[in-house]
């Protein structure tokens, strides 16, 4: 049984410490549910789960995608979780929508993530049962419990004998085709009003990671904060065109390639039949090492728009932001690939029929 998206929205991406930082995970979440929902001409009874990825949870009120779904004015009775999968986490709840509809349990999902990172928490954890003497340590949450992308990227540096060069090259690729798709990325973004010093402010594009207040690191991408959901259907409704269709996914615990030429395996698909990729960029030497074990890849094809190194990484959500830009920017008729790594070895992979 097919899976169609039906809608697509996002919120605009703030810097870390920027235009979102007063916003919580639930919040975010609601508003890029409510766009997609319009933009889905779907009413909210209608909607039989809301499925929200969270790679950072904590001080995000124990149920972002609960709070998010009742913000957006979807009925109290309709189940909501989040999947909580580090980087694939968005992505997770996309293919755990896919799966729900395929095996007939539902008829319309709102799938997507959420991600404060601006208001991820320090841990304290020896403060519970009380500090009786000396220093207390503070724990930074994104440290803790996000992925080591740090690390990964100097043992990929290593292992493949990755140029700084190439790196910058790389970095400095995306960010020239982000620029030049800036007016393209305004249909992906649900338009937000932020209240400021002097006044309201409409924010209709994302926020540049240089207007972080922590500098960002050379070929690192730099967190960010923001949410992307999809209306997905088991069937079409009378009237509706679709946006695409899900065909696949897989996931693994072997990394990106893996699941990719898993994915590939498994829809019959060969590298030229791709016409678009969207890979995660949570550091160049990552894409650059995929390629490296991909040499059927087409550099060419990856990320025409720029990606995670040029517009920021809301962690959980950056999976879902590119799938959202892979409906609405490939062409009818295309077939498109996302990836994301999610730490640690784990990644996931979907394929997508804008058939």
């Amino acid at each position: 049984m097919p899976t169609f998206v039906l809608a697509a929205a996002r919120t605009p991406l703030g810097a870390f410490g920027g235009w979102l930082k007063a916003l919580a995970a639930p919040e975010l979440g609601a508003h890029a549910l409510r766009e997609t929902l319009r933009r889905g001409s779907i009413e909210a009874d209608r909607i039989d789960e809301v499925i929200l990825g969270c790679a950072l949870p904590a001080g995000a009120g124990g149920q972002p995608a609960r709070w998010a779904a009742l913000a957006a004015d979807i009925l109290a009775h309709v189940a909501a979780h989040a999947p909580c999968a580090g980087a694939v986490s968005g992505l997770k709840a996309v293919a755990l929508a896919a799966q729900s509809l395929q095996l007939g349990g539902s008829d319309f999902i709102l799938a997507g993530a959420t991600q404060s990172l601006s208001r991820a928490p320090y841990l304290v954890p020896d403060a519970r049962w009380g500090i009786r003497m000396g220093e207390a340590v503070m724990l930074d949450s994104i440290l803790i419990d996000g992925p080591p992308v740090a690390l990964e990227a100097e043992e990929l540096i290593l292992r493949f004998g990755l140029s700084r060069e190439a790196q910058d090259a790389w970095t400095a690729a995306s960010r020239r085709k982000a620029l030049a798709a800036r007016a393209s990325r305004v249909r992906e973004i649900a338009p937000m009003t932020l209240l400021g010093r002097v006044g309201p402010r409409i924010i209709l594009e994302d926020e540049p990671p240089e207007a972080s207040r922590v500098v960002p690191t050379a070929n690192l991408a730099a967190s960010a904060d923001g949410a992307a959901t999809l209306l997905l259907a088991s069937a079409i409704p009378p009237g509706a065109t679709p946006l695409g269709r899900i065909l696949d996914w897989v996931e693994t615990g072997s990394g990106c390639a893996s699941a990719i030429r898993l994915l590939l395996l498994r829809t019959g698909l060969g590298f030229k039949d791709v016409d678009r990729w969207e890979i995660h960029e949570p550091s160049a030497a990552h894409v650059l090492a995929l390629l490296s074990e991909l040499p059927e890849l087409d550099p060419n094809q990856v990320n025409p728009a720029g990606g995670a190194l040029a517009l920021g990484d809301p962690l959980g959500v950056s999976g879902v932001r590119l799938l959202v830009s892979l409906v609405l920017q490939t062409d009818p008729f295309q077939t498109g690939i996302v990836a994301i790594p999610g730490g640690h070895g784990s990644a996931l992979a979907m394929a997508i029929s804008r058939s």
